[in-house]
């Protein structure tokens, strides 16, 4: 083995892959430099561009491509954070249509490299084996898998087209109570059967069992703080601080328009 301390790897990680593929097999070790060559071609464009391009995401600032089983595709969790964010998102979605057939590409060619370098090659005869901690030092193999793999691949996902719609209505719609109840109604599908949100000018968060109530939202915004609001939910809610912060645009609509009504 030519090294045996992770310091050695990390120090020397490029000599160490040039190493591994001088060691493979002539034909395997050729389809891979020429992947990385390709690769490389894409990267030096997307810096032109201003974008960090790696094997599983491409960024400039607030946007974010990444990429899972499927393909590259752009991150949605941040973009309904403000107009700024959506803006990124936006910009993220006309680069990955506009460089489609080279992030498709991209992507099958790496697929095919982290094929091979999950285990599937061979060495070159009388070559020392002992390559094979290289292949997790380098991020492959259950490394790779454990990173790009997603139980849900599919992008935008529906919770966030859920989500948009509402972001959208709150700022172009005036039926503010009625987009309120709404989400509400889908947030009570999430809490511990005992609780619900109550909407009674302004949103709390109580129980079927008794008058206890505590407010979530009112004339300051968000009150309840999300880790203790976290306690009262049974699963996990996609995109709840989006609506959470939906409904409080909505409260505040509804509190102008109200004053407003009472000045004329």
């Amino acid at each position: 083995m030519f090294f045996n301390r992770d310091r050695d790897v990390t120090d020397n990680i490029d000599k160490i892959y040039e190493l591994f593929l001088d060691s493979l097999e002539d034909e395997t070790a050729i389809l891979i430099r020429g992947i990385d060559l390709s690769f490389r071609v894409f990267k030096e464009k997307m810096a032109d561009l201003g974008y960090t391009l790696t094997e599983v995401s491409c960024v400039r600032g607030k946007t974010i491509i990444k990429r899972n089983q499927n393909g590259f595709y752009v991150d949605e969790t941040y973009a309904l954070l403000s107009d700024n964010h959506y803006k990124a998102y936006g910009a993220g979605l006309e680069l990955l249509e506009e460089y489609r057939k080279d992030f498709e590409r991209t992507h099958r060619n790496l697929k095919k490299k982290e094929m091979i370098m999950a285990g599937n090659y061979r060495f070159k005869k009388n070559k020392l084996k002992g390559y094979e901690n290289v292949i997790l030092t380098l991020g492959y193999g259950s490394t790779r898998r454990d990173e790009i793999m997603e139980a849900d691949p599919n992008h935008p996902s529906l919770e966030f087209e859920m989500a948009k719609t509402c972001y959208f209505r709150a700022k172009n719609e005036n039926s503010d109570k009625k987009l309120i109840k709404e989400i509400m109604s889908s947030i009570n599908t999430y809490l511990l059967p005992e609780y619900q949100l109550i909407f009674d000018d302004v949103v709390f968060i109580g129980s079927k069992k008794s008058k206890e109530r505590k407010v979530l939202i009112d004339d300051d915004g968000i009150v309840l703080k999300r880790k203790e609001l976290d306690n009262y939910f049974a699963s996990k809610m996609p995109f709840v601080d989006v609506y959470l912060r939906i409904m409080a645009f909505c409260l505040e609509k509804i509190r102008t328009k109200t004053k407003e009504n009472s000045q004329k």
